[in-house]
């Protein structure tokens, strides 16, 4: 796709993107917390468990209107940040474990 094809406004990258930086702070906040938190990381990691949820359907969504929309990289920079997620929750887990 040539950058004159694109729509002007790139809403949908937007959110995606907005989505997965929030996401990505909030599950490094909650792994720095993790390491004193006791029984508490039961509830800590249940909650962000249910955060990477919601973003992935965020994402999700996000993802396939900016390709049709025809967004340059909408799709691919909702799916960076859903692996980014993944990525970063299983390094937490491993170190953890």
């Amino acid at each position: 796709m040539k950058p004159s094809e694109q729509e002007r406004n790139s809403a949908w990258t937007n959110i995606s993107l907005a989505t997965t930086v929030a996401v990505e702070i909030f599950v490094l906040m909650a792994a720095d917390s993790l390491s004193g938190a006791g029984f508490g990381a039961i509830g800590i990691g249940l909650s962000t468990g249910v955060l990477i949820i919601v973003g992935i359907i965020v994402n999700t969504i996000a993802g396939c209107r900016a390709h049709e929309r025809g967004e340059s990289w909408g799709g691919r920079i909702a799916a960076l940040g859903i692996f980014l997620w993944i990525a970063t929750a299983a390094t937490v887990y491993h170190r953890f474990h």
